[in-house]
């Protein structure tokens, strides 16, 4: 933990390289240790195994002279048996000029190897088996066993041994000194795994130190950035220009909303100033107010309209999804605006028929849109069309108005809240800047897209939804206008 309380990934890093570093040399020690062991037991044991076969041949090679064997013959077994120890004790007197410390003894065949308690014999070595004894001062020593055929011991057994004294403690010291050893590695690699994590991570804190100093709203340069931190790189531009882009977005509806909510609140404070300044009549009373409830009804309108435009861009989505026929909704729509088409003097028609699942009210408020639109902006002579068209996987509704072409950076900007581009004055339901806006909420809302282009002799402008159909959807058949949202 660091100052602050919270975990440290450099120490837990440079902890976690240490720790795996002191496993990998623990376990080389202990490998060492094993195989340092194993070789000092093999050269022991074979040591022991030539010491008791040349004891062996000895004992063979040397038999009792004649006379001492007729002797002790007649003596009884107890004088054979004393003249078949001092031939033994002769023989390791011999044989220690080469095995200092050898020691041989007669034993009773049931003390044998593999009769012994806590006998440990090695197969497939060549001689006779080891295994590991203790005389009665506790020392070790390294045994064998052998089977002899001697005059006054015709079953007699013979233990030769050799001490494990000098092994044991060059083993401990050899354990100790790895044990150094191991200490003083995993300090070493502890010092060098903070300094190499140290060093890995300066980039994360070069890269801390530009985002707190870099503009708001520029992106980290990932020139020059490891592999591994462009995709945090590539994250916090993204979540950078998201939030630039959204404060942006903000400050724009603040702006909008101050902008446009002046004009009609200076029209009701000084259409109530005035009324005020000097007595009116009864009618000229009732006139003030329809014209303040006017006014009122365009500012409700205004603000349901932004509260909408605001829940779209929140990411809210379509709900009550149904298939719906476009044919028959479209012409619920066009009856809606068919005054303002007729203020316009142009002409409606209705061009393919096409179904989609979708919100019908909100589809229904998207073609109203383009209509107002279109009826708006629309330059006769000419008709404006309705188009419904269905493609693989989507469906496609636009609208065709007459007029000069609009250049590309203006069909960019269509459906930028209060963007405007000269709309017919004193024209009946011309509002305030926010249908095609709307338009583009709702094609968000389904997951579709909005589209412009300038034609010929006019313009198309609408909207496009997916066109996936769901078993589980009725289809919707419209047979009297959808009620619009407020």
């Amino acid at each position: 933990m660091n100052r602050t309380g919270a975990p440290s990934l450099h120490r837990r890093l440079a902890w976690g390289v240490t720790g795996v570093a002191a496993a990998v040399l623990a376990l080389t020690g202990l490998a060492l240790a094993m195989g340092y062991e194993n070789r000092l037991v093999q050269a022991d044991e074979a040591l022991l195994q030539r010491a008791a076969l040349a004891l062996r041949g000895r004992l063979a090679e040397g038999p009792l002279p004649a006379a001492q064997m007729d002797a002790g013959a007649g003596a009884g077994a107890g004088a054979g048996a004393a003249a078949e120890q001092a031939q033994l004790d002769r023989a390791v007197a011999t044989l220690r000029v080469a095995y200092p410390e050898l020691q041989a003894a007669f034993v009773d065949p049931p003390a044998a190897a593999g009769s012994v308690p806590g006998t440990a014999a090695l197969a497939g070595s060549g001689g006779p088996s080891v295994h590991r004894q203790l005389d009665a001062n506790g020392r070790a020593f390294d045994a064998v066993d052998m089977p002899l055929s001697l005059a006054a011991r015709p079953r007699a057994w013979l233990r030769v041994a050799l001490p494990a004294d000098a092994r044991e403690r060059q083993l401990r010291w050899y354990r100790r000194e790895l044990l150094a050893l191991l200490a003083a590695g995993t300090a070493l690699c502890a010092g060098l795994a903070w300094a190499v994590v140290g060093r890995s991570l300066r980039p994360v804190a070069v890269l801390s130190r530009q985002a707190r100093l870099q503009p708001e709203g520029e992106p980290l340069a990932p020139h020059g950035v490891d592999v591994e931190l462009r995709d945090l790189i590539d994250a916090f531009n993204g979540k950078s220009l998201y939030l630039a882009q959204a404060v942006r977005q903000m400050e724009g509806f603040s702006a909008d909303v101050a902008h446009e909510l002046r004009s009609p609140l200076s029209v009701l404070i000084a259409g109530t100033e005035l009324i005020l300044s000097s007595p009116r009549s009864p009618q000229a009373l009732r006139e003030a107010l329809e014209s303040n409830l006017e006014e009122l009804e365009r500012l409700k309108a205004l603000v349901n309209d932004m509260l909408f435009l605001a829940r779209a861009e929140q990411g809210e989505r379509a709900r009550d999804l149904q298939r719906v026929e476009l044919g028959a909704l479209a012409a619920n729509a066009i009856e809606y605006c068919s005054s303002l088409f007729d203020e316009a003097r142009l002409e409606v028609r209705l061009e393919g028929d096409a179904s989609a699942v979708c919100n019908a009210a909100l589809v229904q408020r998207a073609l109203v849109n383009l209509l107002t639109n279109a009826a708006a902006y629309g330059q006769g002579p000419g008709r404006v069309s309705v188009h419904l068209q269905a493609q693989p996987g989507r469906v496609r509704l636009w609208v065709y108005s007459p007029g000069e072409p609009l250049a590309p950076p203006v069909c960019a900007r269509l459906f930028e809240r209060f963007y405007r581009t000269g709309a017919r004055p004193g024209l009946p339901g011309h509002r305030h800047g926010l249908g095609l806006a709307i338009v583009q909420a709702v094609a968000r809302m389904h997951g579709g897209q909005v589209f412009a282009r300038g034609e010929d002799s006019g313009n198309a402008i609408g909207l496009e939804l997916p066109g996936a159909l769901s078993m589980n959807l009725s289809l919707i058949h419209i047979s009297e206008p959808t009620r619009l949202l407020s």
